[in-house]
């Protein structure tokens, strides 16, 4: 563990977003994720683009370099110190409440004390630091709140899943290039999100999304069943019903009507499918 994480980082937090997803992660991985060359790109980028369109609902500083100066430091603050914050969330949320935290309550606290630092920030530093538009306001704070939540919501979901399957690939769990037909591929493309197959639990339809059980979460992308399976290998998992597909390592004990995987899920079994599920459990699970 290196100095700058917290102790105990290897505990596991879990976050409910505004979409009703829920993001498990561990603080050492945040850690991880927040440092990374992907999210620094993508945070400096969003820090640019709130100081250069300066939209009337997000003014608050007349001048291009100060709103840069003032966005940068709040970032770059909030990307050291959110570790911290979340390993603290993470020892008392879990005791007064048994459901995930939502993320925007957990860090609320935190964006609203950086903004009131930008605010005071002058004072502290007279003559060093660009001017600004006086201590914060209840207003700026939900503002910086929001964004905050946004950006935040774009990280979790975009990159975190990028940075778990670059750690596979640089573990060896999964081959950097993978031969046709050979082996399961890396990851399947949803509504132009890179999701790790090996993560991929089962799949449902749900009207024209596709909802995704993965290890620690649930995604859910606006695609077709016939999406998913044009791009998966026959020995990667099985169809159970037009609107199931259950993954080879989750496929359990197969009654007449359901499917129970070894996570526990009840996966319903079409009557036409049942004699294809058997053979394909004949030619991929029983030879192992």
């Amino acid at each position: 563990m290196s100095k700058s994480e917290p102790e105990n980082s290897g505990q596991t937090a879990r976050v409910l977003l505004l979409t009703g997803k829920v993001v498990e992660f561990e603080i050492g991985e945040l850690d991880g994720l927040l440092r990374s060359s992907r999210v620094l790109l993508f945070v400096a980028l969003s820090v640019i683009f709130i100081a250069t369109v300066k939209p009337v609902f997000f003014a608050n500083l007349a001048e291009f370099d100060a709103r840069v100066f003032y966005w940068g430091v709040s970032a770059g603050l909030y990307i050291l110190l959110i570790p911290f914050w979340a390993w603290g969330v993470r020892q008392v949320w879990p005791r007064l409440f048994a459901f995930p935290i939502p993320l925007i309550l957990a860090t609320a606290p935190l964006v609203c004390a950086l903004t009131l630092f930008s605010g005071y920030l002058p004072d502290l530093l007279p003559g060093w630091v660009p001017s600004n538009d006086g201590p914060a306001s209840w207003q700026k704070c939900l503002r910086n709140v929001l964004i905050a939540h946004v950006i935040e919501t774009v990280v979790l979901v975009r990159f975190l899943p990028l940075l778990r399957l670059q750690r596979m690939v640089q573990g060896g769990e999964i081959p950097v290039e993978v031969p046709a037909g050979e082996v399961e591929p890396v990851a399947v493309v949803l509504s132009g999100q890179s999701l790790p197959l090996a993560e991929i639990r089962s799949v449902r339809s749900d009207e024209h999304y596709l909802v995704l059980n993965m290890q620690g979460r649930e995604e859910r992308v606006r695609a077709r069943m016939a999406d998913f399976l044009a791009q998966v290998p026959e020995d990667s998992g099985v169809q159970t019903h037009r609107s199931h597909w259950v993954a080879r390592g989750e496929v359990g004990v197969l009654g007449r009507d359901v499917l129970r995987t070894r996570s526990g899920e009840e996966i319903p079994v079409s009557r036409r499918r049942w004699n294809d599920i058997q053979a394909w459990r004949a030619q991929y699970l029983d030879q192992e």
